[in-house]
């Protein structure tokens, strides 16, 4: 660097500093820049008053990139990086008073942050360290901003019936919580992705379309939301190659070898068995990767339909011998326009709201200490005279649950996950105050850390997710009556007991319960609410199960030292069908087929031992299937004891077969013509009497599966 660029630099820093101290002086980060008296109460709104406009924090896409997609948990993985934006103008200034500076970087840390919450989110990672430092940007005009790259994982209504030709529209969707809906509009935008179209998927999904859309709410509490929108489209090349094709060649063959020879029974109940343990090979292939959803996937049906074809055609030519929303648009979504235009505000209201608000910041928070707990505690002490003491109330927390959604159910570990938002409410008595002292305002937000938190204890806990960072600080409200609340959301994976012995047609009652561990039940109380749900019931469960009611109820605790217990209580239900179709129905019917073939020329005893085998062969695979989602619980579920009872019907009728032949010949040697005596007409009748004894022993063994 040269003596004159050295100069000029030298400049430049000290015009920093001064910038800084100037801006700094007297600016408190943990001062909101929102302001939240369009509608007070305290003020006179019919009079023409000029408020300043709501905030606008502008959401700019820079990048929305598939890396994986759970159809069972309907979870979808995006890398979204963005850009945030908004006006703080506490840190406004001249550059001409600071030689030309038009923009300064600061630490994120300096500054007020937005609280963003991205909806429906299971995880979400933010990639920040000592090492990498989160910077923000300021612009003279008080513009302020920062870039942060996520990896959202966040949840999508699948509909997977068209498997593995199925296409969704899934995205990342941003929204204020904590603010009212008229102190903030949030503005959606996207640049050009820096990877072309091509790249933003994986290598089972391609991204077909991405843009931004703004989504209405029906929820009065809650403003714009925006949605930053992929369109998904599944490869389906390898399904095409291994199941589809190899399903049609194998039912075309066996089709052309049932009409060839028709009437050689044996022969066909034998092509019959082949079919069905060539398809066993192929619903094996299938099972690990097909969606357990409410609806059978196309596929499945395919796969069964060219099952149940060939098996009708097969029972035909042995018989000719014998007798004969996450939502969709009706047009484009649009792109939003950023623009570098400032609006011009009121500044002498805003300027005093702003000077109200921090006189009322330091008039609470002089002699406040966070770390001092709001909960009285002197109701049972034996220190006072409690006959002549009136005390205060208890302290209530009214938990109000927002959103309690499936993500996963693991039946070993008894571990159930949902997503739970809630809001926490209490009165913190220490932080009242007149709005009319102070400019007609009657909230404030403020950081969680400035204030006592009460703790919140969630029963039997195997994990729980609270999704925070230096990107997306955690806010709360402040009343001027001392009420204190947050909304807060959460990925709570709690243990629950199951009980799976109907399994796959087993229900459960599940859910979050929520108490206090540390204070004496004398001093507090969980007062639990639910306000309406932003989803459908249909959309609270996930791929295998569907959750049928939603509710909180207070919980007798059998530990004397806990006061009220809240539970938020979900009731699921396992969605059947794709064990029905590919479980219990194949297994019916190849064991019907089987005893059929057993009970045809009764003689042959070779015979009946391949088709034994082929049977015990064709239920293995089948066991396959099932063995890699079947709990291993403590009691043999139901459809295990159906698989291994129809094993049990299928090898005693193998040994009957294999028996029927000796006794024939032992009863019937001592007649001349043993098919005209009684007994050789009863031997000739037997083997129609046990095929249809096992055939209804068969039947009875898949029906009770649904009482």
């Amino acid at each position: 660097m040269t003596e004159d660029e050295m100069s000029i630099y030298t400049q430049f820093l000290a015009d920093q500093k001064r910038l800084w101290d100037d801006l700094f002086k007297s600016y408190d980060p943990n001062l909101s820049a929102i302001y939240t008296s369009h509608k007070s109460e305290f003020l006179n709104q019919s009079k023409k008053i000029h408020h300043p406009p709501m905030m606008e924090l502008k959401l700019t896409m820079a990048m929305l990139k598939l890396v994986d997609v759970v159809e069972v948990e309907e979870k979808v993985s995006f890398l979204f990086d963005y850009s945030s934006e908004w006006t703080d103008h506490r840190l406004k200034w001249d550059p001409y008073k600071y030689g030309g500076i038009s923009h300064i970087y600061v630490p994120q840390k300096s500054i007020w942050l937005p609280e963003i919450t991205i909806v429906d989110a299971q995880e979400v990672k933010f990639f920040e360290s000592d090492d990498a430092p989160r910077t923000a940007w300021i612009n003279y005009n008080g513009t302020v901003g920062f870039y942060t790259a996520t990896v959202s994982s966040v949840i999508c209504q699948l509909d997977v019936f068209k498997f593995p030709l199925d296409q969704h529209e899934c995205g990342v969707s941003v929204l204020f919580h904590t603010y009212f809906p008229d102190e903030y509009r949030i503005k959606g935008g996207m640049v050009n992705i820096v990877k072309p179209k091509s790249e933003l998927g994986n290598g089972e999904w391609k991204v077909t379309y991405v843009g931004v859309a703004e989504i209405p709410l029906s929820n009065d509490i809650i403003g714009s939301t925006t949605k930053f929108i992929a369109r998904l489209e599944r490869n389906p090349g390898f399904y095409i190659s291994l199941v589809m094709i190899p399903a049609y060649c194998i039912n075309f063959l066996t089709i052309i070898a049932l009409f060839l020879d028709v009437e050689n029974v044996m022969e066909k109940l034998n092509v019959g068995l082949t079919n069905i343990m060539a398809m066993t090979f192929i619903l094996v292939i299938l099972a690990a990767d097909l969606p357990k959803t409410a609806r059978i996937p196309l596929l499945a049906i395919y796969v069964i339909v060219g099952f149940g074809y060939c098996y009708v055609i097969d029972w035909g030519g042995s018989g000719t011998s014998k007798d004969s929303k996450m939502f969709e648009k009706t047009k484009q979504p649009w792109r939003a326009k950023i623009s570098g235009i400032v609006k011009s505000l009121p500044e002498a209201n805003y300027e005093k709201f702003l000077a109200d608000q921090k006189r009322l910041w330091k008039d609470l928070f002089n002699d406040y200490d966070p770390e001092i707990s709001a909960i009285y505690t002197l109701h049972s002490s034996q220190w006072i005279d409690q006959n002549n003491t009136i005390h205060p109330p208890i302290l209530q927390l009214t938990l109000r649950m927002a959103m309690l959604k499936l993500v996963d159910v693991v039946e070993v570990e008894e571990k159930v996950t949902f997503i739970f938002d809630y809001t926490a409410e209490w009165t913190d008595h220490r932080l009242k105050w007149n709005p009319l002292e102070y400019g007609g305002i009657s909230h404030i937000y403020v950081p969680q850390k400035a204030i006592w938190l009460p703790e919140v204890t969630i029963a039997d806990a195997h994990e729980v997710k609270f999704f925070e960072s230096d990107d997306a600080p955690r806010t709360a409200w402040i009343d001027y009556n001392g009420t204190v609340g947050f909304y807060t959301s959460t990925v709570s994976s709690v243990i629950c007991q199951l009980d799976v012995f109907k399994f796959p047609m087993d229900q459960h009652e599940c859910g979050v319960t929520v108490l206090f561990h540390n204070y004496f039940n004398d001093e507090y109380k969980i007062h639990g609410e639910m306000e309406a749900m932003a989803k459908p019931m249909s959309q609270l469960g996930n791929g295998e199960w569907k959750v049928t009611y939603v509710g909180v109820a207070e919980q007798d605790s059998l530990n004397p030292s806990l006061s009220s217990i809240q539970r938020f209580v979900a009731r699921i239900e396992r969605n059947p069908g794709f064990y029905v179709s590919l479980v219990m129905v194949p297994a019916y019917f190849i064991n019907l087929l089987t005893i059929i073939a057993l009970f045809m020329d009764i003689e042959n005893v070779g015979e009946k031992i391949s088709v034994g085998l082929t049977n015990i062969m064709a239920m293995t695979f089948i066991l396959v299937i099932l063995a890699a989602d079947l709990p291993k619980t403590a009691r043999i579920l139901l459809l295990a004891i159906y698989v291994i009872v129809g094993l049990v019907i299928v090898m005693t009728s193998i040994f009957v077969v294999l028996l029927i032949p000796y006794f024939r010949k032992k009863w019937t040697s001592g007649h001349t013509d043993p098919r005209k005596s009684k007994i050789g007409k009863f031997w000739n009748n037997i083997e129609y009497i046990l095929m249809f004894i096992f055939q209804l022993a068969n039947l009875i063994n898949f029906i009770i599966l649904f009482v």
